[in-house]
């Protein structure tokens, strides 16, 4: 039997509207009880009928077709419910209503759910309400607990606000001008607003930032800009001339010479002199090379006689030997020429030096040229190393100027 029309009376007792009202529903809620009344008709039923049909599978309803189901026929039991649950508590059974009512039942039939234990009521009015041994529970109630949760839902989602360095750091990067009188800035600060008084500032609870303040910032981030920038150049430079100290066989004096450059440098002639160049950072020239090299001897020489093996710009023999060997060179095209200086214990190697370096420019590069020394590990005495070197640099410098 289908039984969809609702039912009039509880099949247990006879009363009025029961609840659930719908056949299935009743069973599934209220589980294995007699149906001791047809709750179509509210008469009782006969005491044979609710023995073989305990259940009310059997009761025909007036107006509805008769189905033959084998499956659910009279002497069937149907499944056990299950267990009733037990009363929600207010709490319980307002955070149901949250999450079941997308809105609060309006004026009309009252609503076949409500939360365990409880049931729906109206008022005069018509308005719905619930109710559980004399605790209510109305859509005021419902309504304040839903705005809570948006509220507590809108405040996880909202971003934390920025912290006065953080809103300062903001101004900084996003700010062209600090906002005039002619109006206030669009741009958002997360946390924070725009006042005004007699300059616009901004504020977030009992935090400040003024104009001053932007200005001061913007001044030291300008400065620490600059700053990296110029850093980045040096090691650019630094770079360059590392790698034509360490890959140039020699500094190139016409075009067909100048090919391979440093990465991301280009050669470029300045009046017959060439230069490595690179767009933004600089120029990294010959005189830059040399001078780069008497540096690191010096700081090599200076810092640990351990360490005079790995001095740029001077050819350090491996074996002791009598004498000192001075090279100059000129244009980069020709062969360096070579003096040599006999080790004269106590006359100073340096001005033995600068006379030979001297005699060799004259005769064979008259408009000048570069100096350099070998085995001047033949020198016992560390201090006279670094005179040499001096010397070498004085020479080097000495050309550049004429």
């Amino acid at each position: 039997m289908s039984q969809e029309t609702l039912m009039k009376h509880d099949p247990q007792d006879g009363k009025l509207n029961p609840y659930p009202s719908h056949a299935k529903q009743y069973r599934n809620y209220h589980g294995r009880v007699a149906w001791l009344f047809n709750p179509w008709t509210d008469s009782r039923r006969h005491a044979a009928d609710v023995g073989t049909d305990p259940f009310g599978v059997a009761i025909v309803v007036k107006g509805e077709p008769i189905v033959l189901d084998h499956a659910n026929n009279a002497s069937k039991l149907p499944p056990a419910a299950p267990p009733i649950p037990k009363a929600c508590t207010r709490e319980e059974a307002i955070d149901w209503c949250v999450e079941r009512l997308q809105y609060w039942p309006k004026p009309g039939p009252k609503p076949t759910q409500a939360p365990g234990g409880w049931g729906w009521y109206q008022t005069p009015y018509d308005e719905h309400y619930l109710v559980h041994n004399g605790d209510t529970i109305y859509k005021s109630t419902w309504q304040t607990k839903l705005d809570i949760l948006a509220t507590e839902k809108k405040a996880a989602e909202e971003p934390t606000p920025m912290t006065r360095v953080e809103a300062l750091e903001w101004c900084v990067i996003n700010l062209a001008a600090w906002p005039t009188t002619e109006g206030l800035t669009s741009l958002a600060h997360v946390g924070w607003e725009w006042g005004y008084r007699t300059n616009y500032y901004l504020f977030c609870g009992e935090q400040r930032i003024y104009r001053t303040h932007w200005k001061d910032a913007l001044d030291r981030h300008i400065a620490e800009k600059k700053e990296a920038e110029k850093a980045d150049k040096i090691k650019e430079c630094e770079a360059a001339t590392q790698w034509a100290r360490t890959d140039l066989a020699y500094w190139p004096a016409n075009r067909l010479q100048a090919k391979a450059c440093a990465p991301g440098w280009t050669w470029v002639n300045e009046g017959g002199i060439f230069s490595m160049y690179k767009l933004g950072v600089g120029l990294v020239t010959r005189k830059d090379v040399i001078n780069h090299e008497m540096k690191l001897t010096e700081e090599g020489s200076a810092t640990s006689p351990g360490l005079e093996r790995e001095v740029v710009g001077v050819d350090l023999a491996s074996e002791p030997d009598e004498s000192v060997t001075v090279f100059v060179e000129g244009n980069g095209c020709e062969p360096p020429k070579i003096g040599t200086i006999v080790n004269h214990e106590h006359l100073p190697l340096y001005v033995e030096l600068a006379e030979v370096a001297t005699q060799l420019r004259k005769e064979c590069f008259p408009h000048g040229g570069y100096v350099g020394a070998k085995n001047l590990s033949t020198m016992a005495v560390h201090n006279e190393i670094i005179a040499v070197c001096a010397a070498i640099r004085a020479l080097n410098e000495q050309v550049d100027k004429n």
